[in-house]
This record gives C-alpha cells, structure tokens and sequence, in this order.
C-alpha cells in the first residue's frame, strides 16, 4: 500500500494484488487505486430453513383466518452462513490531470496522450485473465488500512485490512474521451467473493462452512476426509461430486481442482 504525500501521515491508497495460487503466493502483480473508494460495501449472509407449522391450543390466530385453526407458525432454523462477499467497490481511473497520478501510476494512465487504457488492461490482469499455470482466473488480495474488514464471518478470525477473494464481476463504466476516442475518465466497480486457502482451513474448520474453498487434489486424498475437514462431515460428498461433475465419489486425480461451496444439511 502506498502513501500519498500531503499531511504528516500521508494517506493510506487501497491495493488490489492479484496471485496465481490460492494460497496467496506466486504474485502476479499489485496495483493501487488513484483515488481511494468512492462506494464501498461488505454483505454478510446467513441461511435459514423453512417454516412449518405445529399443532397449538389456541385456537384461530388473531388475524381472524389468516391461518388454520390449531396451528401456528414455527420459527425459521439457522441452517449456515454464506460466503462474505465485497459486494460494491467503486474505484475512479482518471488522466485528465484533475486528479494526481502517483509514481507508481505513472506507467499505466498517462496526460501526454490522455489515456487509462493501462490501468484497465492491468487491472483485468490482476483480477480477471486466465492464468494458464492454474486454470482459472487469479486469487485476489485487497488490503486498505484498517477499513476492509476480513473475508470471514467468524470475527475472531479477522485480519484487519485485508481481503482475500476471487472476482466475481468487474464493470468499467468510460464517461469521458479524447478527441481521438480514447478513454481517459472511467467508474470502475468490482464484487468479489470470499475464499479460504487450503493451508488455514486447518486453523478455522469451525467457521470455514461459510466460504467457498477451492482445493488442489493431491496423492491421497479423498473426498469423504476433504469434506468432513471443511463441512464437519462426510456426508456431503455426493453434492460435492455432483457440482463439480465428478462422475462419482471416487474419481479423484491429481491435480484436479474442486469447489466446495457453503452447504447446509438439506444438501445431504
């Protein structure tokens, strides 16, 4: 994360790194927003079961036949967390000169022609392009002083400042151009979801259920054990199969690369 000069403290620049692996390494790249988030959101979801109804003495509700006589509503039941997800993050590129062009910017949004088709190409690097070496697109890292909070529902397990997910979706709205039709002004919005790495899921198996893991199968593995570490038991392993086109329980292989979503016991 960079500092703007300006004060005796300087102000903290949000940071988007993108990496090949899942455990964050093997960086790919690190690009800094020119101005800092003009919108910023988090969504934390839970699931709830379905209502029903149970047998009562009281006789007709009170709504005079809003509902059957000798029975009642039953409360919802918790049934799991959903994965965090960054659902409004609103970022400014511009070459204008209206706003400053750090250093490090320097070489991706230009005055002299006006351009930010650098920054945008960059950016669709770092979060977007198919990385060969993984077979599919980058993990992504967002870090911004104190303010983004941790990609886990689990608040115990926070790191202050930082968010690790994948891109779900990456808008560019071009509000100006050059006389020449390149863009030089744009609204960038992005909306990522959470993901977990292999190597934690051991440290937080209580909470993980509410993110999605991708993991790398490796010699040895099987389903039955993956899914008990993530979900607390083995009992998912036919949907797991099932969203990953596995053609059963067993076809596991080295190298292959599976998603475990949330899942809550009606998936069983």
């Amino acid at each position: 994360m960079g500092l703007i000069p300006g004060s005796d403290k300087g102000l903290t620049m949000l940071s988007i790194t993108g990496y090949k692996a899942i455990d964050f390494s093997d960086e790919l790249g690190t690009l800094e927003a020119q101005m800092n988030p003009q919108k910023f959101g988090m969504k934390y979801s839970i699931t709830w079961g379905g209502t029903g109804s149970a047998s009562t003495n009281q006789g007709q509700g009170s709504n005079g036949g809003g509902g059957a006589q000798g029975e009642s509503s039953m409360p919802p039941t918790f049934s799991g967390y959903q994965e965090a997800s960054m659902d409004e993050l609103e970022l400014i590129a511009d070459a204008t000169g209206i706003v400053p062009i750090s250093d490090g910017l320097a070489s991706f949004i230009t005055t002299d022609p006006p351009s930010i088709v650098g920054y945008i190409e960059e950016l669709k690097r770092i979060t977007y392009d198919w990385v060969g070496d993984t077979h599919g697109p980058p993990y992504i890292k967002i870090m911004w002083g104190e303010i983004i909070p941790s990609e886990h529902n689990d608040s115990s397990a926070a790191t202050s400042g930082v968010f690790k997910g994948v891109l779900e979706s990456l808008e560019v709205d071009y509000e100006l151009f050059s006389l020449k039709g390149i863009p030089v002004r744009a609204k960038i919005k992005l909306k990522l979801k959470a993901v977990i790495d292999p190597a934690a899921r051991a440290t937080t198996t209580n909470s993980s259920p509410d993110l999605t893991h991708f993991i790398d199968i490796k010699y040895g593995d099987n389903l039955s054990k993956i899914c008990k570490d993530i979900y607390g038991s083995p009992e998912f392993v036919t949907q797991i199969a099932k969203i990953n086109n596995l053609p059963s329980i067993y076809a596991l292989k080295p190298g292959m690369k599976l998603r475990f979503p949330p899942l809550d016991k009606a998936s069983r």
